[in-house]
């Protein structure tokens, strides 16, 4: 029911306007209905389509006594009892998986509308809404509306992110030649077409034995466009059913990581403008289903409205928003890995334990089966990367050596030096190893190799005949580039902050092992003193702790872990305290930020930094040796380690902060 457009005056003002008439809209105005609700408002519903063409099929499961099919029972296509997946037929009792194609929700909702002349339909695209004092001001196609409560299905821009995680899908409709469906089941999730890298799948959803939807469905960065389905689709189902006519092409494509954290464009706490359908996270967010979510949040919105209650979201358990954060993380770095997860829990557990799973009507115990289907390293390495991070790991391997070390100091002794060892070998070492990709001026390799090296053995002359002068410059240059590289992670970009942390972590690791630190010195040829009681390392420590003040409130608990990292140290040796930070911090995020500066993976970055990374190794046995033959000032392997580590870093800080200064990356 199209109505043009009303003049602007009064009459432009509304109760309620609904922006958008897909899915989610047709349901607020089919629960409006069934409460009562259309019948005392005045109600504007804007939709720049006619919404009459069938551009969707929206496919649910449900028992019997489900609200959803007293709703919208009389529009179900087919539906179904029994379903292939996995290549095994399974019953679906108490469920059945229904269809309901978009062209018959659209008619039956708007043929309910000529009722309520008080509902105001109008074709028009929306610009923006903004609010009032007491409303909601509409700018359309067709002029501006005001409404005391908008509800509002359209995406904000930034769900169309490149980097998300998408869900897209195009479905031929098609009338086969000969007889080859089995219109009394379907098909879920058959994995027989070629991945291409990613989580692709077909559903077969038969309607008589010649007829029925045939969809193609894609989880990955990338958008299934529909030439691209075409020429996946269209042979597989030839070879499975033999010729056939097409009778229509639909598609579509969901943004799928937006549903953790739906970005609602209303205000909480005047709940003028609310958003349904996608937009609110209606969707769930691991598979895409949205239908029957959709009726129960209108159904939940016109409830509510009855009695003036607070508009209801979407909700979700938090654990299960914890399983489908983690599959997402999974889909999206790792998408071909999705086809063994789908196939490992279809091939354990029954569907309808499944069904019950994504409905999030599932208990804990009942979930433990489910969750054991699944390839549990996949998954754990999720929760690391997600939920614990890079730092996260540092701080639980520190706390994990500080444990060791009370209750087994022998095997930390082993530990310790393998964890360093292994964390010199990457990210430690190579991080430095990539500057020659960082000169601007474009120099000749062995040009730029040489000044390189100058630089070095410079700085280990300077060792040799001015051992003290050298160490007050290496703690400076090295605080210098500690609080650089972490002011970038955190967004400060005031120099001020950066060396002041630089100076107080790295002052604080080192003096508070006092003791050590002297013997370290003294090896290392330098008359330095070193203060032995606590107080400078306390105070380090508290200006440590005082520091996030001048960060971003949302960088605050990142700070917080590092900080933990730094103090917690103080609890091991010092050259353990020291790696802990330098390599699985520092080094890490330094090579993270030239990862993502350069353009380059991970794997490329590293072949470019081995053979220096070699060279560098090679610089260090040379200069181990060297102390021990011959009369420098300092002496044995870690004195020479700090040498090496002194003159590889001289050039490197150089380079990176050039490239700091250059790099529009953002970290």
């Amino acid at each position: 029911m199209l109505v043009a457009p009303v003049a602007p005056s009064s009459a432009n003002h509304y109760d309620l306007a609904l922006i958008g008439a897909g899915g989610a809209g047709m349901c607020l105005l089919q629960a409006w209905h069934e409460a009562g609700i259309l019948a005392q408002k005045r109600v504007l519903v804007l939709e720049p389509a006619e919404k009459k063409l069938n551009d969707r099929t929206w496919c649910f499961w449900a028992k019997a006594d489900d609200s959803i099919l007293a709703a919208f029972g009389n529009l179900i296509g087919s539906s179904w009892g029994t379903a292939l997946v996995a290549g095994k037929q399974q019953d679906l009792a108490p469920y059945r998986y229904y269809q309901i194609r978009s062209s018959a929700l659209y008619a039956a909702v708007q043929a309910l509308l000529p009722q309520y002349p008080q509902l105001n339909w109008v074709q028009a695209a929306v610009s923006e809404v903004h609010e009032t004092t007491d409303a909601c001001a509409i700018d359309s196609a067709a002029g501006q509306f005001t409404a005391k409560l908008v509800f509002d299905s359209r995406l904000p821009s930034d769900a169309f992110a490149k980097d998300g995680l998408w869900q897209s899908f195009y479905g031929m409709r098609i009338r086969l030649e000969q007889a080859a469906f089995a219109p009394g089941s379907m098909e879920l999730m058959n994995f027989e077409v070629d991945q291409q890298g990613s989580t692709q799948f077909v559903y077969v959803l038969p309607v008589s034995e010649t007829e029925g939807l045939v969809e193609l469905t894609r989880f990955d960065g990338s958008i299934l466009d529909r030439d691209e389905a075409y020429a996946l689709l269209e042979p597989w189902a030839r070879e499975r059913f033999g010729a056939f006519n097409m009778l229509e092409l639909e598609g579509g494509r969901i943004p799928m990581q937006m549903q953790l954290n739906p970005a609602a464009p209303f205000h909480p706490a005047n709940q003028r403008h609310v958003a349904i359908g996608t937009a609110a996270g209606a969707v769930k967010a691991s598979t895409g289903y949205a239908f029957k979510q959709m009726w129960a949040h209108a159904e939940a919105i016109s409830m509510a409205m009855r009695v003036a209650g607070p508009l209801p979201r979407p909700y979700h358990p938090p654990r299960h928003s914890f399983y489908d954060g983690l599959l997402l993380d999974i889909l999206k770095r790792h998408p071909a890995k999705g086809k063994g997860i789908f196939l490992a829990l279809f091939n354990k557990v029954p569907l309808p334990q499944v069904f019950r799973f994504l409905d999030e009507q599932s208990s804990l115990n009942q979930e433990l089966p489910i969750l054991a289907a699944l390839p549990v390293p996949t998954f754990l390495a999720a929760v690391g990367r997600k939920y614990i991070g890079a730092d996260g790991l540092v701080l639980l391997l520190l706390l994990l050596c500080v444990l060791l070390q009370q209750l087994w100091p022998a095997a930390n002794a082993v530990v310790l030096p393998v964890l360093l060892g292994i964390g010199l070998l990457f990210p430690g070492i190579p991080h430095g190893a990539v500057d020659h990709l960082l000169d601007f001026k474009n120099s000749a390799l062995p040009l730029f190799v040489g000044k390189y090296v100058a630089i070095m053995l410079a700085v280990v002359l300077l060792w040799w005949q001015w051992p003290t002068l050298a160490l007050l410059g290496f703690i400076g240059y090295s605080a210098w580039h500690f609080g650089q590289t972490d002011a970038k992670v955190w967004g400060q970009k005031q120099p001020w902050w950066a060396i002041t942390y630089g100076v107080t972590a790295l002052g604080f690791i080192l003096l508070s092992h006092p003791t050590e630190l002297q013997q370290h010195i003294s090896a290392l040829g330098s008359g330095l003193m070193v203060p032995q009681g606590p107080t400078a390392a306390l105070f380090l420590g508290m200006l440590l702790l005082l520091l996030p003040v001048f960060l971003p409130k949302k960088h605050r608990i990142g700070y917080g872990v590092t900080a933990l990292v730094v103090l917690g140290g103080a609890l091991l040796p010092l050259l353990p305290a020291f790696g802990f930070y330098f390599i699985g911090l520092h080094s890490w995020r330094g090579w993270r930020h030239l990862q993502q500066g350069l353009g380059m993976s991970h794997a490329d970055l590293f072949k470019k930094a081995l053979p220096f990374s070699t060279a560098a190794w090679l610089l260090f046995i040379g200069l181990g040796i060297a102390a021990a033959t011959f009369d420098l000032s300092f002496e044995g392997w870690i004195p020479a380690f700090f040498v090496f580590l002194a003159a590889v870093s001289a050039p490197h800080i150089v380079m990176m902060h050039r490239f700091y200064g250059r790099s529009s990356a953002k970290y």
